[in-house]
Parts: C-alpha cells; structure tokens; sequence
C-alpha cells in the first residue's frame, strides 16, 4: 500500500509540474533587418543565447525572425532589443549604431543597394 501511495504521488507530481509549465511557449515572427547568410548565423546564434529562447530561425529573403521562447524567463522586448545591440534593427529598436559599424561589408548593405 505504501509503494501504491508513492506512485500516485510521483504520478500527480509530475502532472501538476507538467501543466504548470504548459502554455508558457510561445512563436513569435518579426521583421529584423539583415541582408546575408553572415547576419543569418549572427541573429540566430545571438538570440539563441537569451535565457529561456528555444528556438531562433532567421528568412534572409523576407527579413524576419522567427523566435520560440519561454515566456516566463524572457519576453520580445528582450529578443528585438538584443538583435538591435547585434546591429540588426528592427520596428520597434533601432540599431545599435557602433555594433552595426563593426559589421562586415555585407551587412551594412541595404536591400536597395543590393545583396551579394
């Protein structure tokens, strides 16, 4: 009887752990400005590196980011803000003016200059 109790309690244990979890993901897409494959690997290994993101994918053709997070250790104001210090500006912040400076040749380019 006592092993049967312990099981019932590791059993509800891990289901009330389980739904406090459940519904703190969440997918974001936002525009970040890039131009290559460079600003690419700098935004997706930049973003992954906040606490609590699980996923960052980054479409150089249409310019936005996609982001899975944990909503209880970050949130988008975080994420936008860290691609704006990584020199990448989106709607919401600005460039992080000296980081985008440091940036090679073909990050600086606008789309309306062209790509490489």
């Amino acid at each position: 009887m006592k092993s049967l109790l312990s099981l019932l309690a590791l059993v509800f244990s891990a289901f009330t752990l389980y739904n406090c979890g459940a519904g703190s993901s969440k997918e974001e897409s936002f525009y970040v400005r890039g131009n290559c494959e460079m600003c690419k690997d700098r935004l997706e290994s930049g973003i992954k590196n906040i606490s609590g993101v699980t996923q960052a994918k980054y479409n150089v053709n249409e310019e936005t980011l996609k982001v899975t997070y944990d909503t209880t250790l970050t949130n988008r104001t975080i994420i936008e803000k860290q691609c704006a210090e990584l020199g990448h500006g989106t709607k919401a912040y600005p460039m992080n003016e000296k980081n985008h400076e440091e940036l090679p040749e073909c990050c600086k380019v606008s789309h309306n200059e062209g790509k490489h």
